[in-house]
């Protein structure tokens, strides 16, 4: 039934948030639409980035996060830490790891290491 998907995220500043995820998180543009829509790639996730303009809630929802797996969280969180991006907690589960931060309008995201 579906074709394809993604995952929105209303910012309250698009340049911001843009440079946030491309930059900063080093996602792959795929398409940008002015200064209200962008879609931003990583393997296997697709998301997008809409200005609010219209009063829509920015900042995530309770309960949602975004995850990106890595190969090295050490690695990862180094890189994003120098890019100026804090860490709120690393949380260690048998063998797999899980950072997670914020984007600068507060939705949550978390990096994972996952065995093999």
């Amino acid at each position: 039934m579906y074709v394809s998907g993604n995952t929105t995220v209303m910012v309250k500043d698009f340049a911001r948030a843009f440079r946030f995820y491309a930059e900063t998180l080093g996602l792959d543009v795929k398409l940008r639409a002015g200064d209200d829509w962008a879609e931003m790639t990583a393997p296997g996730l697709t998301i997008g980035l809409h200005a609010a303009t219209h009063g829509e809630p920015t900042g995530g929802a309770p309960g949602v996060s975004i995850g990106l797996q890595v190969a090295n969280l050490d690695d990862a969180m180094a890189e994003l830490k120098a890019k100026g991006v804090q860490i709120a907690r690393v949380i260690e589960a048998d063998s797999r790891r899980f950072a997670y931060f914020t984007d600068p309008d507060g939705t949550w995201l978390y990096l994972a290491q996952l065995p093999g």
